[in-house]
């Protein structure tokens, strides 16, 4: 009696849809802006049995949000989804931003996911009115933090901004990296680009000043950005490596 009426008492969790059957045309066809977070996996498996109370949490927290949704596919039956998918161990978890597949390598806790979906709905540039802004509402001793400082207007800086952006279209999603942009051609005084690196270092602390000249940015902000050994953890080690 006592089970029966705590089982009343729980909130029910509606299982994660599987969208193996449709999966190719909901995957190729969505929007730009469209967020599918998949987990492919085999019921047989235990790392997914595992898995799925949080994977069922987390789809009935985006059950009514229009851009991101949470589901899953048995490999078991859509074989060639998963296969197509370059699916090669169980459970393996991708995000679709549009038709784009992003491999999730995190922690596969809640609060992991969420940030991860935040991220992928979010550009992988903040842009800033100041610097004051980052110091205030961005910088965190936790994190691997880029702040570009650069003229928008300027030829030779647009070279310089889109080899930032490119980098951090490419990194953005990793966990506690950030890059922030901050737009000075409206700045009375000219002055050269200038890119400082915050490599999980004290708040009183000032940042790196990297080299900005182009196809160099590329190499100094990776040559920068891995952690030291005793931050490789097991989540990150496949992000470092």
């Amino acid at each position: 009696m006592k089970l029966l009426l705590l089982s009343t008492l729980l909130p029910l969790l509606k299982a994660t849809e599987d969208i193996g059957s449709t999966f190719k045309s909901r995957i190729t066809n969505a929007p730009a802006d469209q967020i599918n977070f998949v987990k492919f996996y085999a019921p047989w498996c235990g790392h997914c049995k595992a898995l799925a109370p949080t994977w069922d949490k987390l789809a009935s927290e985006y059950n009514n949000n229009d851009k991101i949704s949470v589901s899953k596919v048995d490999c078991t039956i859509s074989q060639k989804v998963c296969s197509d998918a370059g699916v090669r161990g169980y459970p393996t978890l991708k995000a679709y931003k549009g038709p784009n597949p992003i491999d999730y390598q995190g922690r596969r806790d809640l609060g992991a996911f969420r940030n991860f979906l935040d991220k992928v709905n979010s550009e992988s540039v903040t842009n800033l009115q100041n610097y004051q802004d980052f110091e205030d509402t961005y910088r965190s001793a936790n994190s691997v933090q880029y702040v570009l400082q650069a003229d928008s207007s300027s030829s030779k800086d647009n070279e310089i901004i889109t080899e930032f952006t490119n980098f951090a279209t490419k990194f953005y999603l990793q966990e506690n990296k950030g890059f922030y942009f901050i737009d000075t051609k409206n700045e009375a005084v000219e002055r050269p680009a200038n890119c400082q690196l915050f490599n999980k270092i004290p708040l009183e602390d000032e940042g790196m000043s990297l080299e900005t000249k182009p196809n160099l940015l590329t190499k100094n902000m990776y040559k920068f950005m891995i952690p030291i050994f005793a931050d490789l953890t097991a989540p990150n080690w496949m992000e470092n490596v």
